[in-house]
C-alpha cells in the first residue's frame, strides 16, 4: 500500500478544521461541557463532546442543505474541508472514490423518528428525516454535492471501519478504478450511549480516584488520498490491517497514537502490544465508534511537524499502560502507528509515513 494523503477535513467537539485540531492537540484542551439529558428517570447531566457544522451554510447550497441531516452535515463539512486542504475545487467525476465508514451509521436519526413519531402522533413524521436514516444516505449526498460519478461505499464494523475502509481505498487506487479516495468516517452524538456512560461511570465516588472514560463525542474526519507518491516532506498511509487476531508488537522506536477511550474491556491489551512511546487524543474527540480517525488525523499532524504532542488530557483510564508521553518532544522515527482495541476484541492499525 502506497497512498498519499493530499489532503484532511476534520470536526468535532474540539472545533472545525485541522487549525483547530492542532490547536487543541498543542494546548492540552480538555473541551468537554456538561449537558442536559431527559430521560425516563428525570434529567441527568452528562459530558458531550459536540460538532458544530454551521460553517457549512457558506461551503455548499443552502437548499441542498434542507434535505440532509446532521450526520450527513458533518460528513459533507469534513469531505469539503479535506478537498480545500488538497487545493482542489472540482475533482473530475469520474476518478474521486467516496468511502464513508461508521459504526452507528443511522442508528441515532432512528432512534429520534422513533422518540419524534409514536403510533399516536404520525403529524410529527419526516418524509426526509426517513430518507436519511438509509445507511448510504451520507455518502449520496456528498457524492451529489460534489458530483461524483466513482464507486461510493459505506463501511460498518463499528469501532474498527477506519482501518477497512483506508484498506479498501488502498485496493482502489492500486487496481486503478478512481485518481483519489475521499476516504474517512463519521458518527453522531448517541444520546443512548450518554445514558449509558452515566449509568455505568457516575456511581463512583469518594475513593474512587480513577480517571474517568472519555465524554461521548461526536464528530467526523475525512481524508483525500491519491496513489501517487515519491516525493519529499510527503505523508502517506504505508498499510492497514484490521483482524481478531492477537495485536501487533509495535516497533519500540515507533509512537503509538493509541484509541484508548475508557470503554472498551479489552484496553489493558495496548500495554502488551505497545513498548515504545504513546499518546493518546480521546479527551478531545470523545467516545465514539470511528474516534480512530481522529488518531490518523493527530498522526498527520505530528508527521508534518516533526514533533509528537503530549497527551495533556490524562482522563482515560489505561489499565497496565503503556505509559503516555507528558510533554512535546520530536518524533525518533518517521512511522507512527495509530492502533485501535475493539470493544467486541480484534484490532485496528494504520500505520502512517513520511517519506
Amino acid at each position: 500500500m502506497n497512498m498519499r494523503i493530499d489532503g484532511m477535513g476534520v470536526v468535532g467537539g474540539f472545533g472545525c478544521g485541522i487549525s483547530d485540531l492542532a490547536a487543541g492537540i498543542e494546548e492540552g484542551r480538555r473541551p468537554a461541557k456538561f449537558f442536559p439529558l431527559s430521560t425516563v428517570h428525570g434529567e441527568i447531566q452528562v459530558p458531550m463532546l459536540l460538532a458544530d457544522t454551521a460553517v457549512l451554510s457558506t461551503m455548499a447550497d443552502r437548499r441542498t442543505l434542507r434535505r440532509i441531516d446532521h450526520h450527513t452535515r458533518m460528513a459533507l463539512l469534513a469531505c469539503l474541508l479535506a478537498m480545500e486542504d488538497a487545493g482542489i475545487s472540482e475533482p473530475a467525476a469520474e476518478s474521486l472514490g467516496i468511502i464513508v465508514a461508521t459504526g452507528y451509521g443511522s442508528t441515532c436519526n432512528t432512534f429520534d423518528i422513533q422518540e419524534l413519531c409514536p403510533a399516536a402522533d404520525v403529524r410529527s413524521f419526516s418524509p426526509i428525516q426517513f430518507s436519511n436514516s438509509v445507511h448510504n444516505a451520507a455518502g449520496a449526498h456528498i457524492a451529489s454535492v460534489l458530483r461524483s460519478r466513482g464507486p461510493n461505499l459505506s463501511i460498518n464494523q463499528f469501532d474498527l471501519s477506519i482501518p477497512m475502509a483506508f484498506l479498501t481505498a488502498g485496493h482502489w487506487l492500486a487496481e486503478g478504478r478512481v485518481d483519489r479516495v475521499l476516504v474517512g468516517g463519521v458518527d453522531d452524538f448517541a444520546r443512548i450511549m450518554a445514558y449509558h456512560r452515566h449509568c455505568r461511570f457516575s456511581g463512583r465516588q469518594g475513593g474512587d480516584s480513577s480517571p474517568a472514560p472519555a465524554a461521548v463525542g461526536e464528530g467526523s474526519a475525512f481524508f483525500l488520498v491519491s496513489g501517487h507518491g515519491g516525493g519529499q516532506d510527503e505523508v502517506g498511509v504505508a498499510w492497514a490491517e484490521s483482524g481478531f487476531s492477537e495485536a501487533p508488537k509495535i516497533p519500540g522506536a515507533d509512537l503509538c497514537v493509541i484509541g484508548a477511550d475508557g470503554f472498551s474491556p479489552g484496553e489493558e491489551a495496548y500495554g502488551r502490544c505497545v513498548s515504545g512511546p504513546a499518546a493518546c487524543y480521546a479527551h478531545l474527540y470523545g467516545h465514539l465508534p470511528v474516534g480512530m480517525a481522529f488518531d490518523v488525523a493527530a498522526a498527520v499532524l505530528s508527521l508534518r511537524a516533526g514533533s509528537v504532542y503530549a497527551s495533556a488530557g490524562g482522563g482515560v483510564p489505561l489499565p497496565g499502560g503503556p505509559e503516555l508521553i507528558s510533554e512535546t518532544r520530536p518524533l525518533a522515527s518517521g512511522q507512527i502507528h495509530c492502533l485501535k482495541i475493539g470493544a467486541a476484541g480484534g484490532y485496528g492499525r494504520v500505520v502512517l509515513e513520511k517519506r
